[in-house]
């Protein structure tokens, strides 16, 4: 997990999510999380920022089973590493 010197109850650094959102499979993953429920990204979003990880996972579950989405995110996972 990534640490936030900052605000310590975020798993990754502002600057991670950036540089991930900033990637072309970032943008794709965010365009197709928006298609499929901005109201649940939003409210996803909400969520991690309160800490609760696994309600925002359970938010974007059902986007994420798109296997578009799905292979964006192992390929960003791999960029990770």
């Amino acid at each position: 997990m990534f640490s936030n010197a900052a605000n310590n109850s975020l798993p990754f650094s502002e600057e991670d999510l950036q540089r991930v959102l900033s990637s072309p499979e970032g943008r794709k993953l965010l365009s197709i999380l928006r298609a499929g429920g901005g109201d649940a990204l939003h409210q996803a979003a909400q969520a991690a920022g309160r800490g609760d990880y696994a309600g925002a996972q359970a938010l974007l579950a059902p986007m994420l089973r798109d296997p578009e989405a799905a292979a964006l995110v192992e390929r960003l996972k791999k960029q990770a590493k």
